[in-house]
């Protein structure tokens, strides 16, 4: 479940994309098939080409015969941003909008047909992402919404579903202004040149994976992705390379800042799955109770920070599995907001946390009273966790920079609930 933190769905972005040009190509395999009998001839010929994916023209040159080799149906997958300078200069994130509207054209190595991605977001709490077959997204092949108080999926050909939730680090509202310097101290960035798209000026950097691949990772001789980011904060275009072999390239066709959203363009639809359904409750509590003991809190709000909300949150694993049995988790999320920055305090019983966060590639270091802790950095904001502290987890979801994250965590105190 992803009812606070960090907002990464199961499946990511890549999964995304991944499904939706499996899916179409499963599609036109069946139609293909259908027509097999009329034209097996023809469909034969077209797959021998597709497959070898060159066809072999015979010229005349000068009374003899030369072979002309030709990919076909093989993408153009080189970076496309117009090279402005072969070494960029330190980049500043400045005046990041407070909403925005990219589309981008995905195409997949071995797949002539692209596919659509639109990413709507308003900081700090919505955001809105869709696939689609076209630019038009009337009838898009997935469709995640996140607000404030819910999330909401729908996929082609599959019954809406809607959750409760607590605000998250939204999953495709990257946070550069916040964590660009973190990713390039810690190795995961490696600045190169300078490019132009669309009118605007962007700084390539290369890393390890797909941007929202739910992790980062250094870039390795075989695999690594590309992406420029502008000066604002936006990626422009993303191209990965996998086994040596370039397989995607991201390119946005349009943006729009600052394009005046409203809580329209965040559709919820459907109500929420119930806790006994194996939804997320969510109960507002007084900011000023101690809900259990030990608590870890602010004994005011930190400096510039307002104190928002505190809220007791139960998931429910309504089935028995090879994954344990049923069960009822209980967290309590506390959310400080500054503006178009969220911090976000979660914590319950050690070994019961509801939001897994991969500490994989993340950084040792000590936190205050909390004491040994990970730091993960991300595109989205930075995390730290503690695994356990005299008995209970402590999560902390920012976006800000590491070294303010972690000095704000160092001042948590633990206070015990009265009575």
């Amino acid at each position: 479940m992803n009812a606070a933190g960090k907002s990464r769905p199961n499946a990511t972005r890549s999964d995304r994309r991944q499904a939706v040009v499996r899916r179409r190509r499963e599609q036109e395999y069946a139609t293909r098939r259908a027509h097999a009998t009329e034209s097996r001839r023809r469909v034969r010929r077209r797959r021998l080409l597709a497959g070898v994916g060159i066809v072999v023209a015979l010229l005349l040159v000068g009374g003899g015969v030369a072979l002309v080799l030709h990919e076909r149906n093989k993408p153009d997958l080189a970076l496309k941003a117009s090279k402005i300078a072969s070494k960029a200069k330190e980049q500043k994130i400045v005046s990041p909008p407070l909403a925005y509207h990219v589309t981008y054209r995905v195409q997949t190595a071995g797949d002539d047909n692209p596919i659509y991605e639109d990413v709507i977001v308003r900081r700090p709490f919505d955001m809105r992402y869709r696939l689609s077959n076209d630019a038009t997204f009337a009838k898009p092949l997935y469709d995640l919404v996140i607000t404030k108080n819910n999330r909401t999926e729908r996929n082609d050909g599959v019954p809406e579903t809607a959750e409760n939730a607590t605000p998250v680090l939204l999953s495709y509202g990257t946070r550069f202004d916040a964590t660009l310097s973190d990713l390039i101290s810690n190795g995961f960035f490696v600045r190169r040149e300078r490019r132009k798209l669309l009118d605007t000026e962007c700084t390539v950097y290369r890393t390890g994976s797909f941007i929202e691949a739910g992790k980062v990772v250094k870039a390795t001789d075989t695999q690594h992705t590309d992406i420029c980011i502008s000066d604002d904060g936006l990626m422009l275009e993303e191209v990965n390379v996998a086994s040596g072999a370039v397989s995607l390239r991201v390119t946005a066709t349009e943006i729009v800042r600052e394009p005046g959203l409203a809580d329209t363009d965040f559709p919820v639809t459907t109500d929420a799955a119930t806790l006994t359904a194996g939804g997320v409750q969510v109960v507002d509590l007084p900011r000023s109770s101690v809900p259990t003991t030990p608590y870890w809190q602010w004994a005011a709000a930190p400096e510039g920070w307002t104190f928002s909300s505190r809220q007791r949150v139960e998931v429910t694993k309504v089935v028995s599995d090879s994954t344990g049995p049923a069960a009822t988790k209980v967290s309590w999320v506390d959310l400080y907001t500054r503006g178009a920055d969220v911090l976000i305090v979660r914590q319950g019983a050690a070994g019961a946390e509801p939001v897994s966060v991969d500490t994989t590639n993340a950084i040792d270091t000590t936190v205050g009273d909390l004491g040994a802790a990970k730091l993960v950095v991300d595109t989205i904001g930075n995390t730290v966790v503690v695994s356990d502290v005299n008995g209970r987890f402590i999560q902390l979801f920012a976006t800000t920079s590491a070294s303010d994250l972690i000095t704000v965590a160092g001042s948590l105190k633990v206070t015990t609930a009265s009575g």
